[in-house]
């Protein structure tokens, strides 16, 4: 199901920018890859508790012959709370973003993290689940219980929006697994604040396909902007019903376990 650089291996009617896939854009990994949660800003998490889980997921990863192949790319972990706030927009706007903000600042004191909404709206009410991508289940888990999990950042490397979305219907249920959205990759670049600066390299935009906005037209990401990093809500539209894919575009997967 997964190349030896850990990418879905697209079937004839999913759209990509080429094949085979270039590796132009790249991240900036922690050397050697860590696959530990460090630290959490909730003093009261139990950081062993949390990595033996990190461990028993992967242990279960690693042996599963459909997503074993998906290890070979970038894996990297995260640790959600519980949460009691069910809006998207809103959680991000009251947890996430600042967190993230104060991670990112405090490791690039001269840069900023902001977020560029078209038409300056607010998020609040304005990005859901996207049906089929299973981030409904996401989402009903961290309502429930706190979860660790692994973001896969380029498992749809250069894939369209649509044929990200569309690759989830191939995937095992057995796991719980999705296409990626902006909580857990918050939860992430929060750990890991450098990942889109390379400085050797240009670095890819990760767009968050598991969720989707009310205007249909538009996306949400995460990418580099400069020195700075940036939300972004854009269009995924060339022209009016012609979709855009873009050879710096990186849907990501997420597999996670309830602790």
């Amino acid at each position: 199901m997964f190349d030896l650089v850990g990418r879905f291996i697209p079937h004839s009617s999913q759209s990509t920018y080429r094949e085979p896939c270039s590796d132009f854009y790249k991240l900036n990994l922690p050397f050697p890859n860590q696959l530990k949660v460090r630290d959490h800003p909730d003093k009261s998490v139990e950081i062993d508790h949390v990595n033996d889980s990190l461990s028993h997921l992967l242990s279960k990863i690693k042996t599963d012959n459909q997503l074993s192949n998906i290890l070979n790319g970038p894996t990297l972990p995260f640790f959600i709370s519980k949460t009691s706030i069910p809006d998207i927009g809103e959680r991000l706007e009251k947890i996430d973003f600042p967190s993230l903000s104060n991670s990112f600042c405090k490791a690039f004191p001269k840069s900023h993290f902001k977020a560029i909404i078209q038409d300056n709206l607010q998020l609040v009410e304005r990005l859901h689940p996207y049906p089929s991508t299973r981030y409904d289940l996401f989402l009903d888990h961290i309502s429930r219980s706190s979860v660790v999990g692994y973001y896969f950042p380029l498992a749809f490397n250069q894939f369209s929006i649509s044929s990200q979305r569309s690759c989830m219907n191939s995937l095992p249920t057995h796991i719980p697994v999705c296409l990626s959205g902006p909580i857990e990759v918050s939860s992430v670049l929060t750990s890991y604040p450098s990942i889109l600066f390379d400085k050797t390299s240009y670095s890819p935009i990760l767009c968050l396909s598991g969720v989707a906005h009310y205007d249909a037209r538009l996306i949400a990401c995460f990418k580099s902007y400069g020195p700075h990093l940036e939300f972004w809500i854009i269009s995924n539209c060339l022209l009016p019903g012609v979709e855009q894919v873009s050879e710096q575009w990186s849907g990501g997967l997420t597999i996670y376990h309830p602790i």
